[in-house]
């Protein structure tokens, strides 16, 4: 049980653990007494069309224990995936990709900033035609 465990953090991405957790009854096991250890990254950019309310149950499911969050060419992402992700993930998130997320705006840009820049050390905004001015040089302030 404990390799298992030690396996699973090593594989670190939701994805992973899930077909994992497939694997055998043991597995399964490890993966939901685990969860908060083993789950460190959501890697969303493989589903572009997701929307805010998935999101926002994978942030309320696992925004404990994630790290790094990639949404990038996620399109249908507004503010209010964003302010989830904001409240349930800003005690842990060291990196962030948002490349490509053109529905968001400077409001919940302004917002996950406030709440996570003592541990946020990569964030991608590239391809968002909203961020200005005031945002970056919040981003430069704060981090």
């Amino acid at each position: 049980r404990p390799l298992v465990a030690r396996v699973l953090q090593r594989v670190g991405s939701i994805q992973h653990v899930a077909a994992a957790s497939c694997v055998s009854r043991l597995w399964r096991d490890v993966c939901a007494s685990e969860r908060d250890s083993v789950m460190t990254r959501l890697v969303l950019s493989k589903y572009p069309d997701l929307h805010d309310r998935e999101l926002n149950i994978l942030v309320a499911q696992y925004g404990n224990s994630v790290t790094d969050i990639d949404l990038a060419g996620c399109k249908d992402i507004t503010d209010t995936g964003l302010f989830a992700v904001a409240s349930k993930c800003s005690s842990r998130l060291t990196a962030l990709n948002l490349r490509g997320c053109k529905r968001l705006s400077d409001l919940s840009l302004t917002m996950l900033l406030s709440s996570c820049t003592t541990r946020l050390q990569s964030l991608s905004l590239s391809g968002i035609p909203s961020v200005c001015d005031s945002v970056l040089h919040g981003l430069s302030v704060g981090g």
